[in-house]
């Protein structure tokens, strides 16, 4: 029985181990990133996002979110409103989400099946997703622009 559970043991599991670990130990997240600034230098935002991105697609993916999001996707979407569905929902996630691919990956395990099930291609849907990207980026950047303008 125990041979069992240490033979499940993979390599995402010992990375998560070790993350885990190393934010216990050092105390406050502040610590965790300096530590991790200053052993890889640059590259230390891409070490600590990477892996919490493949854990929330693990999350979304083996947890049965995936079918719930599909369900809760064509239930409120016909064939001819799912793209613009896709577009606003990507607007609005670009600023709780990382964007890129990483959101890409999270969130295509259940657009592209809901999108399917309606017959909108997943190119479709995928375009919509970038849309939505770009119209969350102008919003923010407009926003931005505005709030540093100097006034007079």
């Amino acid at each position: 029985m125990a041979l069992n559970g240490v033979a499940k043991i993979d390599i995402d599991i010992i990375n998560f181990t070790f993350f885990v670990l190393d934010m216990l130990l050092h105390g406050s997240q502040r610590s965790f990133a300096a530590s991790v600034k200053q052993g890889v230098g640059a590259t230390f935002g891409v070490m600590i996002q990477f892996p919490l991105y493949a854990g929330a697609f693990g999350v979304i993916s083996n947890s049965g979110l995936t079918s719930v999001m599909t369900h809760r996707f064509l239930s409120m979407s016909t064939a001819g409103t799912y793209s613009w569905i896709i577009m606003i929902y990507t607007t609005t996630m670009e600023f709780f989400v990382a964007p890129g691919e990483s959101k890409v990956v999270i969130e295509t395990p259940y657009s592209v099946p809901a999108g399917q099930q309606w017959s909108v291609p997943a190119a479709d849907v995928i375009n919509a997703d970038s849309a939505g990207g770009q119209l969350a980026n102008l919003i923010c950047h407009s926003w931005l622009y505005r709030s540093l303008r100097p006034t007079k």
